[in-house]
């Protein structure tokens, strides 16, 4: 299961919201919140967000050798154009009606 810390590093690491994840993983934002804090909430609803976590390429990686937890990202195709944040497509945008 993951930890508090595991969560917020995985919503960093995505540049995902509260928000955003609480959608994804069909849970409260004020539950998300609450374990990135470090209070207890269901196991059940921790799964659905590591899960969500998992299919959208994070790794967890425990405490390790003097070393602190920490999370890593799969590596992934380059991601569509609505998928990518918005400050690269626009800037991609810009550049096509520079050249064209």
């Amino acid at each position: 299961m993951i930890r508090p810390v595991h969560l917020r590093m995985a919503r960093a690491a995505l540049g995902w919201s509260l928000k955003e994840l609480a959608e994804k993983a069909g849970v409260n934002i004020n539950t998300i919140s609450r374990y990135e804090a470090g209070n207890q909430v269901m196991s059940g609803t921790i799964s659905k967000i590591e899960n969500v976590l998992l299919n959208a390429g994070v790794i967890f990686i425990e405490e390790e050798g003097g070393l602190g937890p920490g999370v890593r990202l799969k590596k992934q195709l380059p991601l569509s154009l609505g998928d990518r944040p918005a400050t690269v497509a626009k800037r991609e945008n810009v550049r096509a009606k520079r050249k064209g």
